[in-house]
């Protein structure tokens, strides 16, 4: 009966809504970024494909089996450390943006004064009318 190998588990906070989870095995070691939570039943979010390849060494492939082992350990420590931490499949916001659009949103890219990418979404024609329509109203029954 083989011996299951010694495992640390560590984390760091990187603001008050970024949390890093470490991970260490071994020489082997997997970083997990989780994020202040959106919906009550967590505290913090990550995405399961954060569990394909070890950090390091760099690139290497987790197997299904030790992504399952990992992963229970990882989740059985934060509910050990009062943490609720949801994992699940990544966000496709290009797929959001293409409903989006088909609904009449205009998607406006750009950059910030940082140089980083921006996203808007501008609504159609008569979702602004409806709004104006509305606070029009609203001013007249003052």
């Amino acid at each position: 009966m083989s011996e299951s190998p010694p495992f640390t588990i560590s984390s760091r906070r990187h603001s008050y809504k970024d949390l890093e989870l470490v991970y260490r095995e071994h020489a082997r070691s997997l970083q997990l970024s989780v994020e202040m939570s959106g919906v009550p039943e967590y505290d913090f979010v990550g995405v399961d494909t954060a569990f394909a390849r070890w950090t390091e060494p760099q690139g290497v492939a987790l197997s299904a089996e030790e992504q399952s082992v990992v992963r229970s350990r990882i989740e059985q420590w934060l509910a050990s450390e009062g943490m609720r931490v949801g994992f699940g499949p990544p966000a496709d916001f290009e797929a959001y943006f293409a409903r989006q659009q088909a609904e009449g949103w205009t998607i406006i890219r750009g950059r910030d004064a940082a140089g980083l990418a921006t996203v808007t979404l501008a609504p159609p024609l008569k979702i602004r009318l409806r709004a104006w329509f509305t606070r029009l109203r609203d001013s007249m029954r003052r």
